[in-house]
């Protein structure tokens, strides 16, 4: 399972950064403004102006576009097409925002992951808005390792000789290791079991099937 998008999160005068949302992606949209957005975006101060926090709160504002979930996104751009009223009313409701954008990535994982890790994410789901939050930082790490070896272990029990070796180092190893089994290692080691296999077939088997073992 690949790791559950988490967002910047910003409120006025912290920023905690955690998971893919501040990924090069986000990233990527930053560049995607025009300098004209941008400054439309970010309101256009008097050079005289003696109070900046109307600035810097659109600041905090566009960081929660560039980084936030679809919610955020949205409410993030709304707010900054309005009024000073309108931006400081939507870092006041962005907590909320982000605890529903939250529960949406939490649901995605629900379709998306293995037993333990649905189980983790339905536990949280029922619980609030931290149980949610804790989730989606750390709490999906030990579910997923758990699924993955519960794989692991299966493709193991079904593997030829070389799936089986490949994979019980896999699971004597790191959780890394377990997913370098599960995403290359097993089909590297299932196609030299298959070439083993043909060569027996081809040595123990009669004219036909040592014309279809060279081909």
């Amino acid at each position: 399972m690949k790791q559950p998008s988490r967002s910047i999160r910003m409120g006025r005068g912290r920023a905690v950064r955690s998971g893919a949302r501040a990924s090069g992606i986000r990233a990527a949209c930053a560049t995607v403004l025009s300098a004209a957005l941008t400054a439309t975006l970010l309101g256009m101060a008097p050079a005289n102006a003696v109070d900046t926090e109307p600035t810097a709160n659109r600041g905090l504002v566009v960081g929660y576009w560039l980084s936030g979930g679809t919610g955020l996104q949205e409410a993030a751009e709304k707010a900054l097409q309005g009024t000073d009223d309108d931006i400081r009313q939507f870092l006041t409701d962005a907590p909320g925002i982000e605890a529903v954008d939250d529960r949406v990535d939490v649901a995605r994982v629900v379709n998306a992951g293995g037993p333990a890790v649905r189980e983790a994410a339905m536990t949280a789901l029922a619980g609030t808005p931290a149980d949610v939050e804790a989730f989606l930082d750390e709490g999906w790490k030990a579910p997923n390792e758990q699924d993955l070896r519960v794989e692991a272990t299966r493709v193991v029990n079904y593997g030829g000789p070389g799936v089986k070796d490949a994979g019980t180092k896999a699971l004597l190893g790191t959780a890394a290791d377990v997913k370098q089994f599960l995403d290359v290692d097993q089909y590297k080691a299932q196609q030299t079991d298959d070439r083993v296999e043909v060569t027996k077939l081809y040595n123990t088997g009669g004219a036909n099937v040592k014309a279809a073992a060279k081909l």
